[in-house]
């Protein structure tokens, strides 16, 4: 029997963006980590990977609220 728990190397990783806070947080001058949020992107397929798999297991899987 193969082994099928294999993630392809594109799916592991997101980039990191760092967005701006709202005006109202950050100062006019110095800007330093804290003015930033960061979010992270995915890479398209696998996050349509993971709808799909969602959509079709989602009667086995279980979210708290």
């Amino acid at each position: 029997m193969t082994d099928c728990s294999f993630v392809p190397d594109g799916f592991r990783y997101s980039y990191i963006v760092p967005v701006p806070k709202p005006k109202e947080h950050y100062r006019t001058s110095n800007l330093t980590c804290d003015d930033f949020r960061a979010i992270a992107i995915s890479p398209i397929l696998s996050k349509v990977f993971e709808h799909c798999i969602t959509d079709r297991y989602q009667s086995f899987l279980v979210s708290s609220e």
